[in-house]
């Protein structure tokens, strides 16, 4: 999709800092820019990208922009981390400071403070020390804008990948943390900023959310009787495990699938003993076959705020 209509319109004001990539005819560009503690001066002053600076606002005056894509967001991290796993690489940690200053420059792009132009923040490294990182000594930063907003992530992150500037700083080595900053306004614009440092101080972490707990479930039986597949088992949701929550049952032969939902409206009293809980959550149905080979797989559902557990499949055959 996205990648196929990529066009390779460099912009000569990104070449001193890496690339400019327009995506769907010039609705999208990406940019690039890092450095270490010793030449940020340097490239800061050489690079285009930087002939308009923005007044940095007191960094905790900012911090909590409006309309973040917070889910977004973490897909791009779990793309960036699956990439560098994938190379052998540390993958990295979200710091709150970076992912506030990542959200507060995508702000100022966002409100029109560059024109909407896309440009590196020009204060990045020297706000760094406001942000939770006063002990950087490597940084990096990938910046994009795209519109309309309803642009995957994926396709955001493919982009990025396909830029060999912007591939660098997603695989940098001496990388340890991210922040990540990706907002949606009226202009018609989204941008995105990426943040990378080597270090951060203590308490920057953002711990990592809890898993969900998972349905649980297990199929006693699924017999063929008369062309027929009779299913029986339990299941339950852990976060509410006092209800009857329900059971999907795929059946795949020949001729297609059929699918079919089955509460769990049967007692079982072994169930509750051995998990201390109370309810109804056995559940028993008979299903039709189709001639031939069927596949027929089960499924515990759960309830909002866990998620459903795969009890397994089955090959079951219908003579005529």
């Amino acid at each position: 999709m996205m990648a196929k209509n990529l066009v390779a319109r460099v912009s000569r004001r990104f070449i001193a800092t890496g690339l400019a990539i327009g995506l769907t005819a010039g609705s999208m560009f990406i940019s690039n820019s890092n450095a270490g503690a010793s030449d940020i001066g340097a490239r800061a002053i050489a690079s285009g990208i930087y002939a308009a600076p923005v007044t940095a606002v007191p960094a905790l005056a900012v911090a909590a922009a409006p309309a973040q894509m917070k889910p977004f967001d973490q897909q791009l991290i779990s793309l960036v981390n699956a990439k560098r796993k994938a190379a052998g690489l540390v993958e990295l940690k979200e710091a709150k400071g970076l992912t506030k200053l990542s959200v507060w420059w995508s702000t100022q792009l966002v409100t029109g403070k560059t024109g909407y132009e896309l440009q590196h923040n020009p204060n990045a490294t020297s706000m760094l020390s406001d942000y939770g990182a006063s002990n950087w000594t490597s940084w990096a930063e990938n910046v994009a804008r795209w519109k309309p907003g309803s642009i995957s992530a994926q396709a955001i992150f493919d982009a990025y990948w396909a830029s060999p500037g912007h591939k660098a700083n997603i695989l940098g080595a001496k990388s340890r943390y991210i922040g990540m900053g990706s907002v949606s306004t009226g202009s018609g614009w989204t941008f995105n900023t990426m943040t990378f440092t080597d270090k951060v101080e203590a308490g920057q972490v953002v711990a990592a959310a809890a898993p969900k707990p998972k349905a649980k479930g297990k199929v006693d039986t699924a017999a063929v009787t008369k062309g027929k597949v009779r299913v029986a088992g339990w299941a339950f949701s852990p976060n509410k495990s006092s209800k009857s929550n329900a059971v999907k049952i795929t059946v795949t032969g020949p001729k297609g699938t059929s699918t079919y939902k089955r509460s769990t409206t049967l007692t079982r009293a072994d169930v509750n003993k051995a998990y201390g809980i109370t309810g109804k959550h056995g559940y028993a149905t008979t299903l039709p076959l189709q001639v031939g080979t069927n596949k027929v797989c089960v499924t515990s559902i759960a309830f909002s705020g866990a998620t459903d557990t795969a009890l397994g499949c089955w090959t079951r055959k219908r003579a005529s």
